[in-house]
């Protein structure tokens, strides 16, 4: 059987998509309701709502287009979306989104835990991209360093070189 293992994955990013996006509805209409007829729904509520709403369309939309086969070389190509890298980083927000919702219920001091993930990415950015770029040595004073090694190597050797045992 040709393309086994693309068959595979195509099925597996489907399962996963329909996944969700059924629980995000889920969890949405949970919090509607819940919300609407439990508790008091203000203005501050009603925009955390569209906020988490948008946040789990725009998660769920990008892993759909992650997860289109494409055409290479060797015919229809699926890439995984349970593999490492970009898909990984939209799970993330999508869990969190999902604890937001639910945990939120409880109290309003939940909506702060969603500053994890510009928290979170602002770590990254200083990890990957300043921190290398601002504390990496300069190539100018790599040459002086090479040069006054190489002397005191040479000094070293001469001494070592002069130096006569007498008896």
């Amino acid at each position: 059987m040709a393309n086994t293992a693309a068959k595979k994955a195509k099925a597996s990013n489907e399962k996963e998509l329909q996944k969700i996006l059924y629980i995000s509805a889920g969890l949405s209409l949970f919090y509607f309701l819940i919300r609407f007829f439990v508790y008091s729904f203000s203005y501050p509520h009603l925009i955390g709502f569209f906020l988490t709403s948008g946040v789990l369309v725009f998660c769920y939309t990008s892993l759909n287009d992650f997860a289109k086969p494409s055409q290479g070389f060797g015919g229809e190509q699926v890439s995984d979306i349970k593999q490492a890298g970009l898909s990984e980083y939209f799970f993330d927000v999508i869990y969190i989104t999902w604890g937001v919702l639910v945990t939120s219920l409880i109290s309003d001091w939940f909506w702060l835990f969603y500053l994890t993930i510009p928290a979170y990415a602002g770590w990254k950015l200083w990890d990957l991209i300043i921190k290398p770029y601002v504390f990496a040595p300069s190539m100018s004073g790599d040459s002086s360093n090479d040069d006054d090694e190489k002397r005191r190597k040479k000094k070293e050797k001469k001494q070592m070189k002069t130096k006569v045992v007498r008896r």
